[in-house]
């Protein structure tokens, strides 16, 4: 009697270490039908039983560690997302990581062909998914779907580098420059080595004010690439973006040497011009200068792009702006010094004069510009230009009332 109860202890014993490990090949055999199966309650029915099988077989020790359980799981999961009508993250999340655990314990290769398929289908899908947001402007959504999509390839413990770029693009244009640095840090890791890189990563830390690594990785991408016209740019924007205006005046210069049609470049270099004309604690001397340089850079930038409204309207302000420091000088004159007055007033008016055309290009590449139909308008009143004068106000109280 004692012999009988013990065998029937272990008979027992055997019994539930099978059932276990069967729960794998019963999820297999339910994922066999639903695909068999003809109508949608058929097919939920199987894949509930399969996803009740192989979430035992998950947990269970005797199978816990089992690639084949885990491919399985990977599967079922993925199925049960597309069943959900791809809204439930959860399911994606646990297929994904299925598969990480697939590829892990799969010792012996037998699914690594399989678990590639459906990395593929996972990160295509996401992929996809960023291509569809990035049409619709929605540019973080992109980025985050592009970023998902990328860490698909951690399954199989590898940088989907091309996929990480991709996302970098989103983030530029939802301005998630936090982002654009992960990003391009992780590709550097991985190895990727190219001059865009450098650029990019540069531009990133320069817009989270980071000057520090901003000009490390500028220089090392500098002495890497030494004539790349992109590096060479981002080094002038890390400039400007710190108030190095000097260093940033010789890569303009540079630039300018090599890319003739960069109306963007000349513009830039007025505008370093301009302020060092409007810095009052510079000489006489140094201020006409900067004048002149000023005014000069701003034509080249319109010869290129006529059209271009901020180098018209700073073209136009520059000159108000002169023919305002003019009539404060004359203003501030004895009473008779009434000949320096005149001489004073008139050169103003000839400022106000060069002023007015380019103050009127800018208002007719964007007619919606309140501070150039601000500027118009002041001038008009000084030229006794009453109609145009009303105008203008007419147009800039119709802008205020939108």
């Amino acid at each position: 009697m004692r012999k009988l109860s013990l065998f029937l202890i272990l008979l027992f014993t055997v019994s539930l270490v099978n059932s276990q490990s069967i729960n794998t090949q019963s999820a297999y055999n339910a994922l066999k039908e639903f695909t068999r199966a003809k109508n949608a309650d058929e097919k939920q029915k199987q894949l509930a039983a399969a996803k009740k099988f192989i979430d035992d077989a998950a947990v269970n020790p005797e199978t816990a560690n089992d690639g084949k359980t885990f491919f399985y799981r990977g599967i079922i999961y993925l199925n049960l997302y597309r069943a959900s009508g791809s809204t439930d993250a959860g399911l994606f999340e646990t297929a994904i990581q299925a598969f990480k655990k697939a590829n892990e314990y799969d010792t012996k290769k037998k699914f690594t062909e399989e678990i590639m398929v459906n990395v593929d289908t996972i990160r295509q899908k996401l992929y996809d998914v960023g291509v569809a947001y990035f049409k619709l402007n929605k540019y973080t959504e992109s980025m985050m779907a592009f970023e998902k999509a990328s860490t698909v390839y951690d399954i199989i413990n590898k940088v989907d580098t091309a996929v990480l770029l991709t996302a970098c693009v989103a983030a530029e244009r939802a301005g998630r420059f936090d982002k654009v640095r992960d990003y391009n840090l992780v590709v550097l890791k991985a190895g990727g080595n190219s001059a865009d890189i450098y650029y990019t990563l540069g531009i990133a830390y320069t817009k989270l004010k980071d000057k520090d690594n901003a000009t490390a990785i500028i220089i090392k991408g500098r002495a890497l690439y030494p004539k790349n016209l992109e590096l060479i740019k981002a080094e002038t924007n890390l400039y400007l973006a710190f108030g190095e205006d000097e260093k940033a005046m010789q890569q303009l210069k540079l630039i300018a040497n090599t890319d003739t049609a960069n109306f963007s470049v000349f513009f830039a270099m007025g505008a370093l011009f301009d302020k060092i004309y409007n810095d009052t604690s510079k000489t006489k001397e140094v201020r006409k200068q900067a004048l002149t340089s000023a005014l000069n850079s701003y034509q080249k930038a319109l010869k290129i792009n006529p059209n271009y409204f901020d180098a018209a309207f700073n073209m136009g302000i520059l000159y108000n702006n002169v023919a305002a420091e003019l009539l404060f000088k004359a203003n501030n004159l004895p009473n008779d010094a009434e000949k320096e007055y005149k001489a004073l007033k008139g050169d103003a008016d000839a400022n106000l004069d060069l002023a007015l055309p380019y103050l009127e290009k800018a208002a007719s590449i964007n007619p919606n510009d309140i501070q150039t139909l601000t500027a118009l308008k002041q001038i008009y009143v000084r030229k006794n230009q009453a109609d145009k004068a009303k105008a203008m106000n007419e147009r800039i109280n119709a802008l205020q009332k939108k």
